[in-house]
């Protein structure tokens, strides 16, 4: 591609796509034989003339909508490619630089912020362009900040240049904010929410710094720097992390920062949060304070974990319609063959993880284009036992090829088939179906109802007949919904 890159006044620069790709090549081609202290300067030029030639244009990439043009996602795919190339030149000199034969031990602490902080780049670039997610991304990471610890260089203040401006970081700081990135890259924030985010972690680098024991009481993020493949998860005694990232000053944080919007102030005063709307940040809040749940919850959901095997496959089935028809039926009740014919669903579909609060299935690239957030689906994950019903929260490449993690909430994990009848427009008694789920409250507050969309109507009235016993149903709030289903709070009386 060789279109030239206009600057925010309109006018056009000399760099060109080609041009920049030119200077990273010929660059590669020369840094080898670079003094360590010149090769960390050069890769710190390069970086700062490719993000001040691209700045213009990866704003208005990351302002566009959800549905990119074939134009924006070659440019999307460019600029991660840059970010990538220029990873791997600075990885190869933090490995000249911790050389048994080097005798230059000044840039270490240098070429190791960069390698890391070029990592978090690397990888929301990578999610920006759909990528699929380098699976030597972590181990790298590891592998630096191992170094740089056992070295000492680690917690050496440094000023670091991201995008126009210095912020004092370490390679600590700059360590945990490449693996949230990580973390939070998994869900579903568009780009512009993803950049806002990173936007803030930067302004926050102050308060991200590890610790060598867990903070009793606090909710807790655990990293296993030996585990190549593992990243930033809740920590649970026993699972191996030797470092820990507590959550309180991240929440604190974010407190101030909501702070700020109420006295209209917007945070950061600089980046991308300056020229999009206040919906995108409540958005990022809103985001944040719910993994912030998610984290809070999961230690008691890992700690009861169901005994199945990973990597085993699960029977699934999709949508309102296909779980009504097929997930209670009999015949299906001692096989884990799910469904999704009709949506084009073919190959089998394997367990990842799970536990009381949440399912992680391994499925195939195809298929996985088929679902999509917010679908309601039943995962059957022994036979002979019931499905358990849940939506889709999360969609994600698996660090290796042609495969997707599609992330499961799980509503009830057993959830009772209902054939009821409802009240239709007409005000006569339709036939019709749906699923009753239990809470968690002792006085039903909790219960739900799930509908078809076509059937729910508030206030309206279902008739339900449990046993010999038939309840009335006073619809109420939507408590959930999704394409073809909506989750409904009820008020319920037996019927005369």
């Amino acid at each position: 591609m060789n279109s030239p890159i206009k600057s925010s006044a309109g006018s056009i620069t000399t760099a060109t796509h080609d041009e920049i790709t030119s200077k990273h090549r010929a660059l590669e081609k020369n840094v080898v034989g670079y003094r360590l202290s010149d090769a960390t300067n050069a890769l710190m030029q390069a970086l700062r003339y490719f993000e001040d030639n691209s700045r213009p244009e990866r704003e208005q990439l990351l302002k566009s909508g959800l549905n990119k043009t074939k134009a924006e996602q070659v440019a999307f795919t460019w600029l991660s490619e840059r970010y990538d190339h220029l990873l791997r030149l600075a990885r190869d000199v933090v490995m000249r630089s911790f050389a048994a034969d080097n005798k230059d031990v000044t840039p270490r602490a240098a070429i190791c912020a960069l390698a890391i902080l070029l990592s978090g780049h690397a990888i929301k670039w990578r999610k920006f362009s759909r990528s699929r997610p380098d699976p030597t991304t972590r181990e790298w990471l590891h592998q630096i900040f191992r170094t740089a610890s056992a070295f000492g260089v680690d917690s050496v203040v440094l000023s670091v240049r991201i995008e126009e401006r210095q912020f004092d970081a370490t390679v600590e700081t700059l360590y945990v904010r490449a693996l949230l990135l990580d973390r939070f890259s998994s869900g579903n924030l568009p780009p512009t929410r993803l950049e806002l985010l990173d936007n803030w972690l930067v302004a926050w680098m102050g308060s991200l710094w590890l610790t060598r024991e867990p903070m009793t009481g606090e909710p807790t993020l655990g990293v296993n720097t030996a585990a190549p493949q593992r990243g930033l998860t809740p920590f649970v005694a026993g699972d191996g992390a030797h470092l820990f990232l507590s959550l309180r000053p991240m929440q604190r944080q974010l407190e101030r920062s909501i702070r700020d919007f109420h006295r209209g102030r917007i945070f950061p005063d600089w980046g991308i949060g300056q020229s999009v709307r206040m919906e995108e940040h409540v958005a990022v809040i809103e985001f944040l304070e719910r993994e912030f749940t998610l984290i809070e919850a999961a230690r008691a959901q890992r700690s009861k974990r169901f005994s199945i095997v990973a990597n085993s496959i699960v029977g699934v089935f999709f949508g309102f319609n296909e779980i009504c028809r097929m997930a209670f039926a009999a015949e299906k009740l001692h096989t884990v063959s799910g469904g999704g014919g009709e949506i084009g669903i073919r190959n089998a579909i394997h367990l990842v993880d799970v536990s009381d609060g949440g399912i992680g299935l391994d499925m195939t690239d195809e298929d996985a284009r088929l679902v999509n957030v917010d679908d309601l689906i039943a995962v059957r994950v022994e036979k002979g036992r019931p499905c358990v019903l849940g939506v889709v929260v999360r969609k994600s490449n698996l660090q290796r090829p042609t495969a997707t993690l599609i992330g499961v909430k799980v509503l009830s994990k057993q959830p009772v088939y209902c054939a009821m009848e409802r009240v239709d427009e007409a005000n006569s008694w339709q036939a019709t179906e749906g699923m009753l789920l239990a809470g968690g409250a002792a006085d039903g507050f909790a219960d739900s109802v799930i509908v078809s969309e076509q059937s729910y109507a508030a206030n309206s009235l279902l008739d339900v007949r449990l046993g010999a016993r038939t309840y009335e149903l006073r619809l109420r709030r939507v408590r959930q919904q999704g394409v073809g289903w909506r989750m409904a709070a009820f008020d319920a009386a037996v019927a005369l």
